[in-house]
């Protein structure tokens, strides 16, 4: 995959005016950031996260990095993604939790947390539920370079903690899609 560098504010001496060089950074480097939308993909493969019955919000431990054009992921122990300067703007989020099958009536809530502020179900578009996982979709607004989103969950009504589910095809997931500018 290509990468593309944050769009740039441009700068002319009196007089001057851009050259046919330029227009390459000013619109085709910017219109290719734009129309590439999803800027980070992770899941988790190899080392499960415990989610506690206390029903803390706990940041999942993902392991394995699909797409990150932008280099802007830490592991561990952040697990944070952080969009590069320049990049300030809206981002929607999709966190996927699978656990092993948990007991009747437990409720797995994903979250976001960021620099700023901790997103779970009350803030969420969008959720489905399967028996052993849920889904969720976010919008946060990042300031590029200075604030990260990790991806979190919430274990309720459970007496036991639980694992996530590290099966083939049955991982836990985050998207980062780039929505807009602010």
């Amino acid at each position: 995959m290509a990468t593309f560098n944050a769009p740039v504010v441009p700068v002319f001496q009196a007089g001057t005016g851009p050259q046919a060089a330029d227009m390459n950074t000013l619109w085709y480097q910017t219109a290719s950031f734009l129309q590439n939308r999803i800027v980070f993909r992770a899941s988790q493969v190899t080392t499960a996260t415990t989610l506690p019955s206390s029903g803390a919000t706990t940041t999942i431990g993902f392991d394995s990095v699909l797409e990150d054009p932008y280099s802007g992921w830490t592991g561990s122990p952040t697990f944070a993604w952080t969009p590069p300067a320049g990049y300030s703007g809206w981002y929607q989020v999709t966190m996927t939790v699978r656990t092993a099958a948990p007991a009747n009536l437990v409720d797995l809530r994903p979250a976001l947390v960021t620099t700023t502020a901790t997103y779970n179900l009350n803030n969420v578009q969008g959720c489905s539920l399967t028996s052993a996982g849920a889904c969720a979709t976010f919008a946060v607004f990042l300031v590029g370079g200075q604030e990260s989103v990790s991806g979190a969950c919430q274990l309720l009504n459970s007496g036991a903690n639980v694992l996530t589910d590290l099966t083939a095809g049955q991982n836990s997931t985050m998207e980062i899609v780039w929505i807009t500018q602010s």
